[in-house]
């Protein structure tokens, strides 16, 4: 997806949902992606400074 349809869709849906809401669906997504990110690399990491 191109960044100007990008634009065009976060125009489109601003005046629907509002900037708190928008910033509070943001904040969710930043979240569960630190979370995942844990769950799924987090144990590698460990594991390798544990070897070395």
């Amino acid at each position: 997806m191109h960044l100007s349809n990008f634009y065009y869709l976060l125009g489109f849906i601003i005046p629907l949902i509002g900037y708190r809401l928008l910033y509070g669906i943001l904040g969710v997504v930043v979240l569960a992606s630190t979370v995942l990110y844990f769950i799924l690399y987090g144990r590698k990491e460990k594991e390798m400074l544990r070897v070395t």
